[in-house]
């Protein structure tokens, strides 16, 4: 991926294929959790590069990863997951986050929404899994 990222960048292709990239990555990953078909459709649909481009908007508005806004775009993505896939939005968000981190997947966030950006979306599902784990954590207390 990152050897393709970098070609499509060194040839200053249009950035929407690093989305593309992104969201194939995406659709291999989901594929091992839910069925083939969903997972494509999630793929196709662009729930990652969306959730991606979201997050990288709250970087640039200077937010923190563990912002509301973050959070809020994250659990959104994690929660379209989990309802297409039957997962919980704690594993969807976990499946996200696996995808986030696939190889080669941060050098090609970075050519497309800049520096740093993937260290931030990375901060921002662990802030996400983090609230998730407490809620429900607190939720069995009860």
């Amino acid at each position: 991926m990152a050897a393709r990222a970098l070609k499509c960048a060194l040839a200053h292709e249009d950035q929407s294929i690093f989305a593309g990239l992104i969201d194939s990555v995406f659709g291999e990953s989901a594929r091992r959790t839910c069925d083939d078909h969903v997972a494509l459709k999630l793929a196709s649909r662009g729930l990652l590069s969306d959730m991606l481009e979201g997050v990288a908007d709250i970087h640039k508005a200077g937010k923190l990863p563990s912002s509301n806004e973050a959070q809020r775009i994250c659990t959104t993505a994690s929660g379209e997951c989990a309802q297409a896939c039957g997962l919980t939005p704690l594993d969807a968000c976990e499946l996200l986050s696996q995808a986030v981190n696939a190889p080669g997947m941060a050098l090609t966030c970075e050519l497309w929404l800049g520096p740093t950006t993937h260290l931030f979306a990375n901060a921002s599902l662990e802030a996400t899994l983090v609230e998730m784990e407490e809620s429900a954590s607190g939720r069995h207390a009860e």
